[in-house]
């Protein structure tokens, strides 16, 4: 069997220096790709001078500037329609990438064909039991790891079979920068899940929207939980799962409520009672099934 023609689609906005240690891990590693695709969402900095700089040591580097700012999926998907490998490899910028991951990631997907996504551990979590396995039935882990839960263990990058992610192409742009855990989700219908329990990568850390916790976020991304528990599953399995899942999400709030009273964040504490009624009755996509939510 002939090799796999692998396509990274690196997604970039406003961060020249973490994109350059990127580019650097990318160029250190021990499987090059056949394809990368920096997509730049319209940064208005250096970005385009480290990507030149860049280009000259990976001749195989492909940059894409977006003329408005399409926001994390819009340029993700801008970037995938546009990858022509068999194995595609999302990357995020400033994070660190170790020469063996796509080596290895590559090697799992080649190991079984009923694999459809790899993830890796990073430094922050390899040493932490995770209770996750080297391949697990993909609608297995979903039960396991995603319903009745609050956070995806599977974070944002990962290298896919090109015609996983083809067939449920786009990534929904309803669920911002979580929307990428919303295709892992999809993914899992029909595909098996891998993991390699090594540390691959170092996570940037950064205080912002992704991490910051606010009453909207929140119900969002467990508007996503909900919507994958109708997709996953059927009749009385699906009723309870759903059930599990809006309990999950009262819980939120009481410990939320809990949480802002401990860090004296009053203003948020006060906004609490607003958001009561949402956090304690399934959400419109789940009351829309009639009759069987009723």
């Amino acid at each position: 069997m002939s090799r796999p023609k692998i396509t990274i689609v690196l997604v970039t906005y406003k961060r020249p220096d973490g994109l350059n240690r990127t580019l650097e891990s990318i160029f250190r590693q021990t499987r090059q790709a056949d394809e990368l695709i920096v997509c730049d969402d319209a940064s208005e900095d250096k970005t385009e001078e480290v990507v030149a700089k860049w280009k000259m040591r990976i001749p195989k580097l492909r940059y894409i500037k977006n003329e408005t700012n399409l926001g994390m999926p819009g340029n993700l998907n801008n970037g995938i329609s546009m990858a022509t490998g068999d194995l595609i490899i999302n990357l995020h910028d400033a994070d660190c990438y170790f020469p063996e991951l796509l080596e290895k990631a590559e090697a799992l997907l080649l190991e079984n064909e009923k694999i459809g996504l790899v993830f890796w551990a990073f430094t922050e979590n390899y040493l932490a039991d995770r209770g996750l396995q080297k391949i697990t039935n993909g609608r297995d882990f979903f039960r396991k790891h995603y319903a009745g839960q609050t956070s995806s263990k599977i974070w944002g990058t990962c290298m896919v079979r090109g015609e996983a992610i083809r067939k449920l192409m786009p990534f929904d742009e309803r669920f911002n920068a979580w929307a990428d855990v919303d295709m892992w989700m999809r993914i899992c219908l029909d595909w098996d899940v891998g993991y390699l329990s090594e540390p691959l990568a170092e996570l940037f850390k950064e205080e912002g929207q992704f991490r910051f916790w606010n009453w909207e976020k929140t119900l969002l991304i467990q508007s996503m939980f909900f919507l994958n528990i109708l997709r996953h599953f059927e009749g009385e399995i699906q009723r309870k799962a759903l059930a599990k899942q809006l309990s999950v999400q009262r819980i939120l709030w009481w410990r939320f409520m809990l949480a802002r009273i401990k860090h004296r964040e009053w203003r948020k504490l006060f906004q609490g009672p607003r958001y009561f009624v949402k956090y304690h009755r399934m959400p419109e996509l789940v009351r829309l099934q009639e009759p069987l939510y009723s």
